[in-house]
């Protein structure tokens, strides 16, 4: 009998009482929150609420993290500076059909991992054993594609994914599983914002490659990769709108604020546009660019070396954080961006197929 792969409120809410009990321990307070927030999630259709502080608290906050970002920012600046805008990622031509079930999806994820080694396959092994309540294909909405609850405290995660009937359905898959293999192997790593998606958006882009080669999906892999390529690129452009307006209120932060937003609207910012830009925190419009830019150069590797890509993987995995992610790349003499324009032609060329 097929099993019935959905997500359990009622023990999420279960999970949520727990917890409730505990929260003078900030690791349990941590999960609260956590669960609370993707209970609210599930029932509300993965809508979330705007953010409750202040524009001004969160312009705030982000100027204050300006510096951390300094090494990054040229990187995503070189990301808006290729020769292609993103515009030209996104293929007009729908991809191929594409009807499986969830258990054909999941043994599809299941050769692709154990073809990738037992660092990653016997984590995937680990979670499919209890994925029938802690997994969910859902409609593909506007406000989801693919998520992750990682509770670190009992060491458990769940995942919704958009039930797309076209390579996406496993291209996501393919990233969200990562994130829990990533968090079985080393619960530390999901903590760290900047560099967390490098495994999920790498195994993303060479997942994407092999469902084409064994699906006989055509260039559906190109498509796939091109526009998340454009995705990242749109987000870099907007970090580079997003720098200058911080640095404009940077330079007023200590005056009223009608003066405040006055300067900002003098340099082209607008209140709507700051409020747009300040939907989402600084750290979150950094999410993708670092990761992204780490595996275009390892997806290099591992058509060259897959087992030395693959090593390099497992040592951002277990030794990276936040503060160290440049000193693991120099060490493994990976250059951010050295690919990066050969990436893009790659794309534009396959996208012609």
């Amino acid at each position: 009998m097929a099993k019935d792969y959905t997500i359990s409120i009622s023990y999420l809410e279960q999970l949520a009482d727990m917890f409730s009990a505990y929260t003078n321990d900030l690791m349990v307070l941590g999960d609260y929150e956590k669960v609370k927030h993707y209970i609210n999630r599930l029932k509300n259709n993965y809508t979330s609420s705007n953010p409750s502080t202040s524009i001004l608290e969160r312009l705030h906050i982000d100027h204050e993290k300006l510096t951390f970002y300094t090494p990054y920012y040229p990187l995503a600046k070189k990301l808006t500076s290729t020769k292609y805008p993103s515009y030209r990622f996104y293929s007009p031509s729908a991809y191929k059909p594409l009807n499986i079930d969830n258990e054909q999806a999941l043994e599809i994820m299941k050769d692709f991992f154990k073809t990738q080694g037992k660092f990653f396959y016997d984590q995937f092994l680990e979670y499919l054993s209890e994925a029938e309540d802690h997994l969910e294909y859902v409609t593909p909405n506007n406000a989801m594609d693919g998520e992750i609850l990682f509770l670190k405290t009992i060491a458990e995660a769940f995942v919704s994914i958009a039930n797309y009937p076209n390579i996406c359905k496993l291209t996501i898959s393919s990233h969200e599983f990562t994130h829990v293999i990533d968090a079985f192997n080393n619960p530390n790593f999901h903590e760290q914002l900047l560099i967390r998606e490098i495994s999920s958006m790498f195994m993303e882009i060479i997942a994407s490659d092999y469902l084409a080669l064994h699906l006989n999906l055509g260039n559906d892999n190109i498509k796939r990769r091109a526009y998340l390529h454009g995705l990242v690129k749109e987000q870099a452009q907007d970090i580079k709108r997003k720098t200058e307006l911080l640095q404009v209120y940077g330079k007023h932060q200590n005056e009223s604020k009608k003066r405040i937003f006055a300067a900002l609207r003098n340099s082209g910012f607008s209140k709507k546009i700051v409020e747009e830009y300040e939907r989402n925190c600084l750290i979150e419009d950094y999410y993708y660019i670092i990761a992204h830019l780490v595996a275009i150069e390892l997806y290099f590797i591992y058509k060259e070396d897959k087992d030395k890509a693959l090593s390099i993987l497992e040592d951002i995995i277990m030794n990276g954080t936040d503060y160290n992610i440049l000193t693991i790349l120099a060490n493994h003499n990976i250059i951010l961006t050295k690919h990066l324009n050969e990436y893009e032609d790659n794309l534009i060329k396959g996208l012609k197929k």
